[in-house]
């Protein structure tokens, strides 16, 4: 078994982390990567469901703050937000603007989409650091995908594939997006009561997401990202969660109201669980 790093991770406000996040999601790594002298540009993207977007947002105004180039994307669906850029041209054009943008086409709704053609390339050409929200789950904590889902942009750098521990130990249709699909894969009736356990969350993360990325070809990063896991408190059903991902790199982040949090890697089935305290430079507002 190979022990991970602890890293503290706290997020200091909506879309918005302390410094660890990049490390812990091994961000830093591949931005450290250089090739031919040249600092290297990197697209992450998140799929699943329980806090995509306040992953990826967390990861660009931290990349912003270390003064990268960051936009935000998606392949799917978006909130349409003040201050977004409507096409790829304007995206291009404010790629020195101070802080995380947003970029996507209008498509009603209040929502923006993907840009059409070869936009997502145009904007890995421009910025250090894309970030694509590359499937949907309509607000619920855990998502099972379609055939035709998710929808991952060829070259990406690093997968992230999220799911809330707050799914754990509940109704399967109170939590699960495409919960049929989830049944499916179970082996359990429409009309049978099934709560998600560990035992089937590793299961649908499994058959949904971590085999599918290795018959996709992908030869990039692929890590699990468990959300909400508040006060780096591990119970027994987080810990029995991380054990049966055996194999995979697994980060939880998580909120403490004390400002102590712990944000943990583990992969073969290592979880560790540390209470670290946030230096006094690490608090406030950034």
């Amino acid at each position: 078994m190979t022990d991970r790093p602890v890293w503290p991770v706290v997020w200091e406000g909506p879309g918005r982390a302390g410094p660890g996040l990049l490390s812990a999601l091994g961000v830093t790594e591949l931005l450290e990567t250089c090739v031919l002298g040249c600092r290297r540009r990197v697209v992450l993207a998140a799929v699943g469901a329980g806090g995509k977007t306040t992953l990826l947002r967390a990861v660009g105004q931290e990349c912003a703050v270390l003064g990268l180039s960051a936009v935000l994307t998606t392949t799917t669906r978006l909130w349409l937000e003040r201050g977004a850029a409507l096409d790829v041209e304007e995206a291009l054009a404010r790629r020195d603007e101070p802080g995380l943008l947003v970029a996507g086409q209008p498509c009603g709704d209040g929502k923006i989409s993907a840009f059409p053609g070869d936009g997502i390339d145009r904007l890995r050409s421009a910025f250090d650091v894309v970030l694509v929200e590359a499937d949907g789950a309509r607000g619920l904590p855990f998502k099972v995908p379609a055939a035709h889902e998710p929808v991952v942009p060829p070259a990406v750098d690093l997968l992230l594939v999220v799911a809330s521990v707050d799914a754990l130990c509940r109704p399967l249709e109170q939590v699960c997006f495409r919960s049929e699909r989830a049944r499916e894969i179970l082996g359990i009736g429409s009309g049978v009561g099934a709560d998600l356990d560990a035992g089937a969350v590793a299961m649908l993360l499994q058959q949904g997401y971590l085999d599918p990325a290795r018959r996709w070809g992908w030869a990039g990063q692929v890590s699990v990202v468990l959300t909400h896991v508040d006060g780096g408190v591990f119970d027994e059903d987080i810990r029995a969660l991380i054990g049966l991902l055996d194999g995979h790199q697994v980060i939880c982040v998580g909120v403490d109201p004390s400002r102590q949090v712990a944000c943990c890697r583990g992969e073969n089935g290592t979880g560790r669980e540390d209470r670290l305290p946030i230096p006094p430079a690490w608090q406030g507002d950034r």
